[in-house]
């Protein structure tokens, strides 16, 4: 096998600021070519029911119809190909729902469809592969959750699945990337913080733990998917500081990588909507605990990338790792399972190739981080010792 990584360059590109009143934990989903955010807290604790559609053509804002009932925060959203759906939250007297809303576009219109059929409950990861949107984890005030839920849209029925992998969690991340689901992150209501990433598989009903987050962020972040890439980035770590890291994940060589900061600095608790190859990022809070009403879009490029090419994998005496486009100083390391180092050495721009005398490692996976010269991530990945 061999193992490919990559640091793409990204572009980030200011579009109109949100119209509404400012506000974070608010949800979006994207609906035949338009992006919808609403619902969120803003300023003095007031929660908010109204919803507006961006158009990116115009890079315009237009103002749809608001939820049914009360205003809420802290919901779960997904999309399916012909309706946007919000799941559960938080209502303005602190108790807990698991309505279910369907907004159907055409009519501009909300109508309730079968609530979540279990605790009632907000921060719950989501994500949609077709016509399905899948729940799961969550919280309400004493404890979180780590049962996993399936919605079918065409008959409007909730069915169980596999619960959660490795623990209760609220405030996890996840995505969907061709016809399977991701998940990973969050934090249990004890103030335990996970970074492991998992994949799960409909068609077994399965999930598969993946490469673990190299990264510091832990809560409050967004993520997002293009083509076969997923992308997580704002939020808040370990510590509750708002940080401004953005990795992106490969799902066909389980890798990560650390991409260059965003733009729009450090925020927390914002909304997300993906048009083509382009994500929206509005709303949330920055560093100062001040909400924003900026709107920032990120779109995929093909520019010269840093990559790190592993062979042979699954190894046996000697492991080489060709390095292309590393444009800055820095190390390499190699950490055996129980997180020994096993390895190090510096990387240049002046050397390509780097063979790895393996003799000492015992059969088994090992762990491979390339940091740069003030010990920032730029890529982790893994290699099998025969």
């Amino acid at each position: 096998m061999l193992c490919v990584g990559n640091l793409a360059a990204q572009t980030w590109r200011e579009k109109a600021a949100f119209p509404g009143a400012l506000r974070d934990d608010a949800i979006g989903f994207h609906l035949n070519g338009f992006g919808y955010v609403g619902t969120g807290v803003s300023s003095g604790g007031i929660f908010n029911d109204d919803f507006y559609r961006y158009d990116p053509q115009f890079n315009s804002w237009q103002k749809v119809e608001h939820i049914k009932g009360l205003a809420r925060q802290y919901c779960s959203s997904f999309a399916t190909n012909t309706k946007g759906y919000i799941i559960g939250g938080i209502l303005p007297d602190w108790s807990y729902t698991n309505e279910v809303q369907c907004y159907t576009p055409e009519t501009n219109s909300w109508e309730l469809v079968a609530p979540l059929p279990i605790n009632p409950r907000y921060s719950a990861l989501s994500f949609s592969i077709g016509n399905t949107g899948y729940v799961g984890g969550g919280r309400n005030l004493n404890e979180s959750f780590n049962d996993f839920w399936a919605f079918n849209a065409l008959q409007n029925e909730w069915e169980q699945k596999e619960d959660l992998p490795n623990g209760s969690r609220y405030e996890a991340i996840g995505f969907s990337i061709g016809g399977f689901g991701f998940f990973g992150l969050g934090k249990q209501v004890n103030g335990n913080s996970f970074n492991d990433f998992w994949k799960y598989t409909p068609t077994t009903d399965r999930w598969t733990r993946l490469a673990d987050f190299p990264g510091k962020i832990s809560t409050y972040a967004i993520s997002f998917s293009h083509g076969i890439f997923g992308y997580i980035c704002t939020g808040i770590d370990e510590l509750g500081v708002t940080i401004n890291e953005f990795w992106r994940y490969n799902s066909q060589t389980d890798q990560w990588l650390l991409l260059p900061n965003p733009a729009f600095g450090n925020l927390r608790g914002t909304s997300t909507f993906t048009l083509d190859n382009c994500t929206y990022i509005t709303t949330g809070k920055d560093e100062t605990n001040t909400r924003v009403e900026h709107t920032w879009a990120f779109c995929s490029d093909k520019e010269s990338e840093l990559t790190a090419i592993i062979y042979p994998n699954p190894a046996s005496n000697v492991l080489t790792i060709d390095l292309i486009h590393l444009y800055r100083e820095g190390q390499l390391f190699i950490y055996n399972v129980q997180g020994r180092l096993m390895h190090q050495l510096d990387v240049t721009e002046n050397q390509n190739s780097y063979p790895i005398n393996l003799h000492g490692f015992n059969a088994g996976i090992y762990c491979i981080k390339i940091v740069d010269k003030d010990l920032k991530p730029l890529l982790s990945t893994k290699f099998i010792k025969r």
